[in-house]
């Protein structure tokens, strides 16, 4: 009878921790987010997806470590992490491209950049990448157009760049591959997103909605910002929601730049993650860290 008793007990046990690892979507994204796409079923729309995203993805440097800083994680440190969605601002110097965030270079050539994108897409072919491109500051001793310049790197990858200028609709038509929003002029490829690009606001262009007030008078006002194009997001009406969360604050002394007002927008939006149902869209943070990257890829699993 104890000896039944005992296997019965140890019986239960077991089933309840394969039970836990089963249902607890959160613990399921931690062990998998360097390819938690592989999760998703094929037919799943890219529009009711929450995806974690970086703004300014490759500004890890900054000046006087007050202007300039955006992120900690590097960006191979952020695709481990689960970060899906990346905001890459480049400038042509001496007709080469470098990652930049406004004036700051962030010692980083947008060649060396992309082959190890292209090189982590082949690796994970299950997942895929939405990348925002941006021309930042004028070029500097340069000839090329920056147009030329990028999409000359963009199409040595043509087995992992979507040249199309449409999304695609399903997960498994965006697999094993860069999805580009080409926010400079003369783009060629990708979706075009530099005529209508508002600034400080939020808008829909080619059926992508923008939350991007990233200079509000109040936190409030940013708060209440990123809460409506969540609940834009839930919707599905648009191919993508992308909701900024960065901002700053220039008019304050001192200025409270990238890293200041993300100690209450990133908390806020994991109160928001954990009191709200649905698709959250692409969540753009300053400052992304691997538990709320997580966080965010476990609302793809409810």
């Amino acid at each position: 009878m104890k000896k039944s008793l005992f296997r019965l007990t140890l019986f239960i046990a077991f089933t309840s921790i394969l039970t836990a690892f089963a249902v607890s979507p959160i613990r399921f994204a931690k062990m998998k987010a360097g390819n938690w796409m592989a999760n998703l079923p094929d037919d799943r729309r890219i529009r009711s997806l929450s995806i974690p995203g970086t703004h300014d993805s490759g500004a890890i440097h900054s000046i006087a470590d007050v202007f300039g800083k955006c992120q900690t994680l590097p960006i191979s440190k952020q695709l481990e992490s689960g970060v899906r969605f990346l905001d890459l601002r480049l400038r042509l110097v001496d007709d080469e491209l470098y990652v930049y965030h406004s004036f700051v270079e962030q010692r980083t050539k947008a060649s060396h950049l992309l082959h190890d994108l292209a090189a982590f897409l082949r690796e994970n072919p299950s997942e895929f990448l939405i990348i925002s491109f941006k021309e930042e500051e004028a070029p500097v001793r340069s000839e090329k157009a920056f147009s030329e310049t990028l999409e000359a790197i963009l199409l040595k990858y043509p087995d992992v760049v979507n040249a199309a200028r449409t999304l695609p609709e399903t997960v498994k038509d965006a697999r094993g591959k860069m999805h580009i929003l080409a926010r400079y002029a003369g783009a060629t490829i990708g979706i075009p997103c530099d005529r209508g690009w508002k600034n400080n606001a939020s808008f829909v262009l080619n059926d992508i909605f923008v939350q991007d007030h990233y200079e509000p008078s109040l936190m409030d006002e940013k708060l209440s910002a990123i809460l409506s194009a969540a609940e834009t997001a839930a919707l599905e009406k648009h191919a993508l929601t992308l909701n900024f969360l960065s901002c700053y604050f220039d008019s304050l002394f001192p200025p409270a730049y990238a890293g200041k007002p993300a100690k209450t927008i990133n908390p806020f939006i994991r109160k928001l993650i954990g009191e709200t149902d649905g698709s959250l869209g692409i969540i753009i943070c300053d400052f992304m860290t691997s538990d709320l990257s997580q966080a965010i890829i476990g609302r793809n699993f409810e």
